[in-house]
């Protein structure tokens, strides 16, 4: 039995175990939000940082709608799925030898001593002076031009950095549930806003509390596939608004055995109010909240909510905070 942390045992079996999520419609809905806000893959150099990108499937299908995508995780385990598989896509092959741009990802690890990569060169010079806000153009432009690839980079999502500044940041599949603390959340937000271009927006998703409190609960949920199996149990704390998840993860190994993983997860349901007074201290404002996949406002029974965001002061003709 091995301990881990979330998203290390279970990020080698993560896609087969989320092969249930419509990820293209959910791409679609993102990207009608995009466009109704202004941002649109036939604008030119229209960037989108995919913020707790996971193994890239979401990253993937925006880059293949024509945006220009940075991928950022804080799971070296995801972010070496995700970037094998835009060598596979790339190629068109289904099985690779290693690729290069998988050995720049094992890089990432031991940033400081990497001297071979000049994207992450520059991403770790940004990330080491935040007041550092001048790069010379054709390193900028070598880095975003190459319309074909994706840009991965192992950061925080609350401490994150990038070069230039973007059209816009997605983060869904509640990514930003992992944020348990406000104060966290804020720094999440103050990232974001640094990293939006001037008219940038932000899209992102949470689950709610009625679906930690009523739906998750304290169900546990069990599947099983041919090569792979897990046990979930949930324990809901409702002071806290905490969801925590108990999972013992089962991958069969070229032995034909199982070996044994377990790992925590810890996830928040925050309010609307909440959510509002952090944005509102990091300089961004909401101009409109959605129930999930839908035009519509949120009710007591959404389970899962996407909120719209601008820089203050920057909101679009007829739109208005909630």
């Amino acid at each position: 039995m091995v301990n881990m942390e979330a998203y290390t045992g279970f990020a080698e079996v993560y896609d087969i175990f989320m092969d249930n999520i419509p990820y293209e419609q959910w791409a679609q809905y993102v990207i009608k939000l995009l466009e109704d806000n202004g941002i649109s893959a036939q604008i030119e150099n229209s960037s989108i940082i995919d913020l707790g990108c996971g193994t890239g499937t979401f990253t993937e299908i925006l880059s293949s709608a024509g945006f220009q995508m940075i991928g950022i995780d804080n799971s070296q385990e995801m972010l070496m799925i995700a970037n094998n598989k835009r060598f596979e896509n790339s190629s068109g092959c289904g099985e690779s030898e290693e690729p290069e741009e998988l050995e720049e990802l094992e890089e990432l690890e031991e940033l400081e001593e990497s001297e071979e990569s000049e994207e992450l060169e520059e991403l770790e010079e940004y990330e080491e002076s935040e007041e550092s806000e001048e790069y010379e153009e054709d390193e900028e432009s070598e880095e975003y031009q190459n319309s074909d690839s994706i840009i991965y980079t192992l950061q925080d999502m609350r401490d994150f950095a990038v070069p230039d500044p973007v059209s816009a940041i997605v983060s869904v599949c509640d990514s930003m549930n992992y944020i348990i603390e406000e104060d966290e959340l804020l720094e999440v937000f103050m990232c974001v806003k640094k990293a939006l271009d001037e008219n940038g927006i932000f899209i992102f998703d949470m689950k709610t509390q009625h679906f930690f409190r009523d739906v998750l609960g304290e169900n546990t949920i069990a599947e099983n596939r041919e090569n792979a199996a897990f046990i979930w149990d949930n324990y809901y704390y409702e002071d806290e608004s905490i969801n925590e998840y108990e999972m013992a993860i089962f991958i069969e190994e070229e032995n034909g055995l199982f070996r044994k993983y377990e790992e925590t997860h810890v996830q928040r349901g925050y309010t609307i109010e909440e959510v509002k007074r952090s944005l509102s201290m990091s300089g961004l404002e909401i101009v409109n909240i959605y129930d999930a996949f839908t035009q519509n406002p949120p009710t007591d029974n959404s389970e899962r909510i996407y909120f719209v965001v601008k820089a203050k002061n920057k909101l679009l003709n007829g739109s208005k905070s909630e």
